[in-house]
């Protein structure tokens, strides 16, 4: 037990030392960190009072006031153009599954390759026409956004608050 006690006694009266000659350091270190902390505490500064300008001169900015009635009227074109839209596309839809399903139908009652032929044809006319709708909704929708931009500028929103709205090609097909 004593053994135990002096050895530790030993090995903490050695890991101070060691800690007392790495804490000193040499004195030609020093004044170079010293410098470079001082350095960098003038760059802190410097960008502190660059930061502090820009802000004081954003709140200067004027702030435009947006007519409502005009944004809500802006607002009101472009949803029902694009609703309108979606509900053309959406029909188009359904009226290409009907005759594809028909073709389908059609198509079981013959054999072979001609079969074949038949589901193909079919195929390739639901796709032309699904992507006939779909482009013809996307240039409706863009064409639209298009108009509410200019709307609002009209109304005497920012270029920041008009693109804060902008989701263009927001109904994922």
């Amino acid at each position: 037990m004593k053994k135990t006690i002096i050895l530790l006694a030993l090995i903490i009266t050695v890991s101070a030392q060691a800690i007392q000659i790495s804490s000193t350091s040499t004195p030609s270190r020093e004044p170079k960190i010293e410098a470079r902390v001082e350095a960098m505490k003038v760059k802190l500064d410097t960008l502190k009072e660059t930061r502090d300008a820009k802000a004081s001169s954003t709140i200067k900015r004027e702030i435009k006031t947006v007519d409502p009635v005009c944004a809500k009227a802006a607002v009101d074109v472009r949803d029902t153009a694009i609703a309108t839209a979606f509900s053309a596309h959406s029909t188009n839809l359904l009226a290409a599954m009907t005759t594809r399903t028909t073709v389908y139908k059609a198509a079981f009652d013959l054999t072979g390759s001609a079969r074949v032929q038949a589901i193909r044809v079919g195929q390739e006319a639901f796709r032309k026409s699904r992507m006939s709708s779909r482009e013809t909704f996307l240039r409706t929708e863009r064409a639209s956004w298009t108009t509410f931009k200019t709307s609002m500028k009209a109304c005497g929103a920012t270029p920041s608050e008009i693109n804060a709205a902008d989701v263009s090609t927001s109904i994922a097909l």
